[in-house]
């Protein structure tokens, strides 16, 4: 049977669609998602909701097949199950979400025009990267660095990305579109910006103003600086510490390195830009598989992407990253990542990650750590290396709202001369505790953080406090494009 499939989003310039068969079911031991009362496979017009419930079926395994493209068998989500709800048109609301039990889209009627999100690939894309990211790397949730929970949302616009670069008619159309290989993702591109539809709906609905107004661009200039710095709540033009706009900076490093190593190939054909595609998400894999959690978390993915490009590749991708980064003023020095910085009390971690108790105190003792704090340790590969990432968890209390946030300081361990030695930099306690209640401050403000006042963007709440061992304390609920309900 054939379904009709939108290649990108319905508002989208080019705008491609194909008649085609469904994707097939997913079978062995690999996620799946669990769908209700599917309609019959047949050709619908575009808002039919029977169209919008194959449109989204398909884009979401669109971005499932992009990620195992490039990082292998996706095999569990966060909670370690292989099924997850899909809700193509769940009920009205302008927005898109996921919250750990199920990804969920809704629809809006403005001026006679009624936009669904499951109907845009983009938008089902992203919030499947949301979903993938958490299950690779659940530990993740939960950061309050700004910039952890800005990488989620940018890291959901990389797999829009690749779900649009492995599409072959949208790959096509770069290519053919193009003068030159400076061209095919030059200015202008059908893949450089995403949910064009969703935007215009926010565009009729709430004004040119409001900060969802604009598709987001991937491809762009903006530069990075310390989230303290920025301002607290976004508008349709600033960049702000808010996790969707800050989020785009470190999409845009993603997007100019592949236009780097594509550029730097000797053919520029479909083939060429698919394979730079595969290089460099494969490199963003590697690297957000193993990064440690961490304050300054962009430089540290540009540098484990260095790292992996010197394992995996032999370095030939080194200069095609560095310039991206650098580009929107994030300079990674990769070679400090894993560089001893000083020694601990004791011995290196064993192979199994243990460390020894002496160690173990020291390192709390120069974080300038509590007795109390937790360590967790594991083992990651970082350029072919094995080392030991060490974890703790400490309490910030938060006084504008009453409340508790759990902080992860994360430290690389190795040995020198037969003892531990930190790699790479100690954190800093004092900058992430102003960090992490920057950033609740502006979740607080904007409306994000439950029963904290009245939302300035009709964004749904992204965080509550929960009460728990006697402490209010901050917790994640889910991701959500700004949103309406009526």
């Amino acid at each position: 049977m054939t379904i009709r499939y939108v290649h990108n989003d319905p508002a989208a310039v080019p705008f491609l669609q194909t008649r085609r068969s469904p994707r097939p079911e997913r079978t062995g031991p690999l996620v799946k998602f669990r769908l209700s009362h599917s309609p019959t496979e047949q050709i619908y017009a575009i808002g039919d909701p029977s169209f919008v419930f194959w449109q989204c079926r398909d884009a979401a395994l669109a971005a499932i097949d992009a990620w195992e493209r490039v990082a292998g068998p996706l095999r569990y989500w966060q909670n370690r199950t292989r099924v997850l709800d899909l809700h193509p048109n769940l009920a009205v609301g302008l927005e898109a979400n996921y919250d750990r039990s199920s990804v969920s889209f809704y629809h809006w009627q403005a001026h006679g025009t009624t936009t669904f999100t499951g109907a845009s690939t983009d938008a089902v894309s992203h919030e499947m990267g949301h979903a993938i990211l958490d299950a690779v790397r659940p530990d993740l949730w939960n950061s309050l660095y700004a910039e952890v929970a800005a990488f989620h949302e940018g890291f959901a616009d990389c797999i829009t990305l690749l779900v649009a670069l492995f599409d072959n008619k949208v790959a096509k159309a770069l290519v053919d579109r193009a003068a030159t290989p400076d061209g095919v993702l030059g200015d202008g591109n059908l893949a450089a910006q995403v949910a064009e539809s969703v935007a215009a709906a926010f565009n009729a609905s709430f004004g040119a103003h409001h900060p969802a107004a604009r598709p987001r661009q991937l491809k762009n200039t903006l530069q990075w600086s310390i989230p303290t710095t920025l301002p607290r709540n976004p508008t349709a033009t600033n960049l702000s510490r808010e996790p969707h706009s800050f989020g785009r900076v470190i999409t845009g490093c993603f997007y100019d390195t592949i236009d780097n190593v594509f550029r730097a190939q000797a053919t520029h054909t479909v083939n060429a830009l698919q394979k730079a595609a595969e290089t460099v998400g494969a490199l963003l894999a590697a690297a957000v598989t193993n990064v440690p959690e961490d304050l300054r978390f962009y430089r540290a993915i540009g540098r484990a992407m260095i790292l992996a490009d010197e394992a995996n590749n032999g370095g030939a991708n080194h200069i095609a990253i560095r310039d991206a980064f650098v580009a929107h003023n994030i300079a990674l020095g990769s070679s400090a990542m894993l560089a001893p910085s000083m020694s601990l009390d004791g011995p290196p971690p064993a192979t199994s990650g243990k460390l020894n108790m002496r160690a173990r105190r020291d390192l709390i003792r120069r974080v300038g750590a509590g007795r109390d704090t937790r360590v967790s340790l594991n083992t990651v590969k970082l350029g072919g290396r094995r080392v030991t990432r060490a974890k703790l968890r400490r309490p910030v209390y938060l006084s504008d709202v009453d409340g508790t946030a759990y902080v992860n300081d994360t430290v690389m361990l190795g040995g020198v001369n037969h003892r531990c030695a930190v790699l790479g930099e100690l954190p800093n306690p004092n900058a992430s505790d102003d960090e992490v209640a920057s950033f609740v401050r502006a979740l607080a403000g904007s409306g994000a953080l439950r029963d904290q006042g009245p939302s300035t963007t009709g964004a749904k709440p992204t965080h509550v406090l929960r009460r728990r061992g006697g402490r209010n304390v901050l917790t994640r609920i889910g991701f959500s494009y700004t949103a309406h309900h009526r």
